[in-house]
């Protein structure tokens, strides 16, 4: 999945926001609520997979944290995905989401 000139993290993140109602300011906070984490971690995790060509570092300044940080969050998401149905739907509805802004659906 090549990402598009303009994807953006920003675009990921109200992605999110809109579809699990958490504030955009939330996912930079360091407020960690169960609902805001996970919110969080699906943005990274779609980030991740949307900006692959992004460093670590890069990736992860873009959400104030460390890339240590980032790529715990991307893992544990991966490993939550085939067991967490409430994720997995959380997942593909933000993607199909960003595609419908593409115009590729």
């Amino acid at each position: 999945m090549s990402a598009p000139r303009n994807m953006t993290v920003a675009r990921i993140i109200v992605a999110v926001s809109e579809d699990t109602g958490v504030p955009v300011p939330a996912f930079r906070s360091e407020v960690r609520t169960h609902d805001i984490a996970q919110a969080r971690h699906a943005a990274m995790f779609v980030a991740r997979r949307r900006l692959a060509t992004w460093s670590w570092k890069r990736l992860a300044r873009e959400f104030d944290r460390d890339r240590s940080t980032v790529a715990g969050a991307i893992e544990k998401t991966a490993r939550r995905l085939p067991h967490d149905p409430d994720l997995r739907d959380l997942v593909a509805r933000v993607e199909a989401s960003l595609e419908r802004q593409e115009g590729h659906v």
